[in-house]
């Protein structure tokens, strides 16, 4: 029997670890075809149908549902005897309407299942339609390693090689799919340590651990960090974590500190800092040690800081969204990424999500919510957008900064939206020059003429610092 399991990512730089988890820890051979949702459907479709498989997988996430959604059918006229098996959270959480798509959805962790279906398949001892529940693995060490050769080798195309070290989230956070239900699972510091010396010796440029929580134990992300630092410190890898701001002692930081500039990289979920927001959301957070540690960590200078908000979260105005996000923005983080809710089918939020208007497909983003217009999230969007032209992109350091003497950071970027929205920029490029030009025409309207001046330097020298060989022709002919 051949089984072609079908890794659809969000795009070409992308991975998916959950079907060599599945393929590894199966019984029966699993071919993996590594592809993303930007690749036509026509040709995702030939290479199936080439290859013609009797077992069809799929991981189903809010990225490529709908891409798998229309697909299926595809594949359905051109092999219609080929059995199709559909997991991942997309499919366990909407199984009832899925299961009219394919012949078997499976529920929960398929480490084992997955390999104890094909059997089933291959033996004609199971009847289609059928949804399977696998529950979950509680010895994560019993499962084998889903590092081969074949994942490992992707990195050599420059695409990023994900890590899993536990599963669960020790938080109950209403919004996300891996809220606490049966605690954290890890695994043995041994199986940990033998998967990143794998995983190393195909030299990644990016690996990042896919851990909810990556500091949930405090002293477990110490001994993992301090492998890091003294085997990999002479790498050109990048090492990614998701980590809880509120769970940094000063033994970690001591750890953090040791590591050279830019091996580690931290994701740090905020999400919002009005307390009846963090209620509503089952978010336990004290806001205070939540700035102090992100502080301590910008100040060490020595890990990218990307820090994230959440707009249309319960009982958050825009004025609150604007508030917290100045207070974030104080901390100077590297990268600050102000994202929209999204209510995910089986978050606790989703079984009470009264007066949310959400898209109907996925990402089944926020359009409005009982405390923020539609107008409101529109407006936070372009700000957003200028958010990400202007700090994010770390092209522009030195003019944002010096911008925050005479504005809070929200009027900077909301202003500069408003600026673009004046201009023909909108179905257009904005270049690196068009972007000086509208940073420069904001600032004058708000700067006096010294200032303004000062500012014209400041972006000018932004530009040549971000790389651009091209002079800014508005510098050089008032010189």
């Amino acid at each position: 029997m051949k089984t072609l399991f079908v890794a659809l990512s969000s795009s070409y730089v992308h991975t998916l670890l959950a079907p060599r988890y599945l393929a590894e820890n199966s019984p029966l051979p699993v071919e993996i075809y590594e592809t993303n949702v930007n690749v036509s459907l026509e040709k995702n479709l030939s290479f199936i149908i080439n290859k013609q498989p009797d077992v069809i997988a799929f991981s189903c996430y809010i990225f490529n549902i709908s891409y798998i959604k229309t697909l299926i059918p595809l594949i359905r006229k051109n092999l219609p005897n080929a059995k199709i098996i559909l997991g991942g959270y997309e499919a366990a959480f909407d199984a009832e309407n899925l299961i009219s798509f394919c012949d078997f959805i499976l529920k929960g962790e398929g480490d084992f299942a997955f390999g104890n279906l094909l059997s089933l398949i291959a033996e004609n001892k199971i009847q289609s339609p059928k949804i399977l529940d696998s529950g979950t693995v509680k010895e994560l060490d019993l499962i084998k390693s889903p590092y081969t050769d074949e994942y490992l080798s992707l990195c050599k195309n420059n695409k990023i090689i994900y890590m899993e070290t536990c599963r669960g989230c020790p938080f109950s956070c209403a919004y996300c799919m891996s809220a606490n239900t049966l605690g954290v699972r890890s695994f043995s510091l041994g199986r940990i340590f033998s998967d990143i010396e794998k995983v190393m010796s195909f030299s990644p440029k990016l690996v990042k651990f896919v851990d909810r929580t990556f500091n949930y134990n405090m002293r477990r992300a110490e001994k993992i960090l301090t492998f890091l630092i003294d085997r990999y410190s002479s790498t050109e890898t990048r090492f990614h974590f998701e980590m809880a701001p509120e769970l940094f002692d000063e033994k970690l930081f001591e750890t953090i500190s040791r590591a050279k500039k830019g091996l580690f990289q931290f994701e740090i979920g905020v999400q919002s800092y009005k307390k009846q927001t963090l209620e509503a959301v089952n978010r336990k957070a004290n806001t205070e040690v939540i700035d102090k540690n992100l502080a301590r960590l910008v100040s060490l200078s020595n890990v990218h800081i990307h820090v994230d908000l959440i707009a249309g979260l319960p009982c958050e105005t825009k004025t609150d969204f604007l508030s917290g996000f100045d207070r974030l923005f104080s901390v100077k983080p590297d990268c600050l990424q102000a994202g929209f809710l999204k209510i995910l089918k089986g978050s606790a939020l989703s079984e009470r999500a009264e007066g949310f208007v959400t898209e109907d497909k996925p990402p089944y983003e926020v359009v409005s919510t009982p405390s923020m217009t539609a107008e409101d999230l529109v407006f936070l969007k372009k700000t957003v957008r200028m958010l990400d032209t202007y700090y994010n992109s770390g092209r522009f350091s030195e003019s944002i900064n010096f911008l925050t003497d005479f504005l809070p950071p929200h009027e900077i970027f909301s202003g500069l939206a408003e600026e673009y929205e004046k201009t023909e920029l909108k179905s257009g490029a904005f270049s690196a020059v068009a972007q000086c030009d509208l940073l420069f025409d904001y600032g004058k309207k708000i700067l006096s003429e010294e200032d303004a001046k000062k500012l014209e330097t400041f972006i000018y020298e932004d530009f040549i610092s971000a790389g651009n060989v091209r002079r800014w022709h508005r510098f050089l002919a008032r010189r």
